[in-house]
Order: C-alpha cells, then structure tokens, then sequence
C-alpha cells in the first residue's frame, strides 16, 4: 500500500492536506479529500529510477514516487507518507 499526501501551504498557519492518493496492494487507487482536483493521474513525471518519463497508468507505483519531481512548488507540494511496495514494484 501507498499513500501519498498533496499539501498546500497556508499562512502563519500548518500546511493542510488537500488531497490523499491511497494505491493499494492490487493497484486500485482511491482520491480523497476536499480538493481531490489537485491529483492529476494524467500527468507525466520523470522517473525516480532514471527510466525517463512515467504516467500513472503506465505504472502508479513509480509514478507516485516520483510525482514529488514535477509538483513541487510555494502553494502545493506531496509527501509521500507510507511505501510498504518492494523497491522494484511494477504493474
């Protein structure tokens, strides 16, 4: 299981979470949140591994790893908060 958080930054305040991607063991994955809109499946990243670019329907296990590469910014950033997937998860 997977679970990746999407912050946003809030003024003089801590940072909320605006959205949880949860990827479970058989690869279904579930969005939860107030602003769910903020997670993209669709949206390519680069590769933690190296391997060049990756979607999440290619295979989600890296794409959430690795989305932390491609949103990163002042107002939204993701932590990735669980990982209990083997190294080499693929689909």
């Amino acid at each position: 299981m997977l679970t990746l958080r999407f912050f946003g930054l809030r003024d003089g305040d801590q940072d909320e979470v605006l959205a949880t991607l949860t990827l479970n063991d058989d690869l279904t994955h579930e969005i939860t949140g107030k602003a769910p809109d903020v997670i993209e499946l669709d949206l390519n990243t680069v590769a933690a591994d190296g391997s060049g670019f990756v979607s999440f329907s290619e295979n989600p296990v890296l794409w959430a790893r690795s989305i932390q590469t491609t949103i990163r910014g002042p107002y939204l950033y993701t932590k990735l908060e669980e990982d209990t997937f083997p190294e080499a998860a693929t689909k």
